[in-house]
C-alpha cells in the first residue's frame, strides 16, 4: 500500500492527545465565570459573608441595618451569565431560582427583585434606588456603585 505509514502506537498517542484536549473544553464548568456584588451608595454594607449574602437574595432579610429597604436586583434569565449567578448567589439552577421566587411571591413573604435584560440597566437602577443590590459580572464597569465584598472577596 503507498502512502504514509502511521505506526498503531502513534494513532494512538495522537488519540489520546486529542480526547484530553477535548476533555478539557467540554468540563470547564459553566459557573467558571466571576461575579461581583454591587449596591447603591446609599445603606448597602460594604462587605457580607456568603449566608447574609445568600438570605438576603432569597428575601430572608428584607432590610439593611440602617432601615433601608433592600431592592433586589437582578438579570432575566435569559443572559447567558444568569446561571452562574443562580449557583454562586443562590446554590441553585436558575429555574430554580425561578420556582423559589415564584413561590414565596405568592405566599406573600417578598415582592418580585427587578429583572433587566442588560448589566447596565442593572446599574442604572442600582445607582438611582437606595438600598439595591445586584450581581454583574466581573468585568463590567460598576461605576458609581460600591463594589460589596463577600468572604473579603471583591470578586469571586
Amino acid at each position: 500500500m503507498n502512502g504514509i505509514k502511521i505506526s498503531m502506537t502513534a494513532l494512538t498517542q495522537y488519540g489520546l492527545l486529542l480526547c484530553l484536549t477535548l476533555s478539557f473544553f467540554i468540563s470547564t464548568p459553566a459557573n467558571s465565570q466571576q461575579i461581583k456584588i454591587v449596591g447603591n451608595a446609599e445603606g448597602t454594607p460594604v462587605q457580607l459573608d456568603s449566608k447574609e449574602l445568600r438570605s438576603i437574595f432569597k428575601a430572608q432579610k428584607q432590610w439593611w441595618d440602617n432601615d433601608t429597604k433592600i431592592s433586589i436586583v437582578l438579570l432575566k434569565s435569559s443572559v447567558p451569565i444568569s446561571e452562574t449567578i443562580a449557583e454562586k448567589v443562590f446554590a441553585m439552577t436558575k429555574n430554580e431560582v425561578k420556582t423559589y421566587w415564584i413561590q414565596i411571591v405568592f405566599r406573600g413573604k417578598a415582592t418580585t427583585p427587578k429583572h433587566f435584560d442588560s448589566e447596565d440597566a442593572v446599574i442604572a437602577y442600582i445607582e438611582s434606588t437606595p438600598g439595591a443590590i445586584g450581581v454583574v459580572s466581573a468585568d463590567t464597569n460598576a461605576g458609581s456603585l460600591k463594589i460589596i465584598e463577600v468572604d473579603g472577596k471583591g470578586v469571586w
